[in-house]
């Protein structure tokens, strides 16, 4: 059974360095958690479409679902506004 590691965001946890042996970018990294956090809001579409639609869903599991993908976006947010103010933080140093 192999288990991965899972970072308080609900995300996995990848290495940092691509099948190459090259370093990810911040940017490719960045791109990787928004495309996770777009997955998540889909599954959730999903779910609650079909449910929606009349189809007999797990109250459980899509209760679950909301709240993961509601976690990755708030946290998604927060790591956007953090950046946003460290941008700005820069362009206000002397140079």
């Amino acid at each position: 059974m192999r288990i991965d590691q899972v970072s308080s965001t609900g995300l996995p946890i990848t290495p940092a360095t691509m099948p190459t042996g090259r370093p990810n970018s911040f940017g490719d990294l960045f791109q990787q958690a928004l495309g996770e956090v777009n997955h998540k809001q889909a599954v959730v579409e999903n779910l609650v479409e079909r449910s929606a639609a009349g189809e007999r869903m797990n109250p459980a599991e899509v209760a679950a679902a909301v709240n993961k993908a509601e976690l990755a976006f708030r946290t998604m947010i927060q790591i956007r506004n953090k950046l946003t103010e460290s941008f700005d933080e820069l362009r206000r140093l002397q140079v």
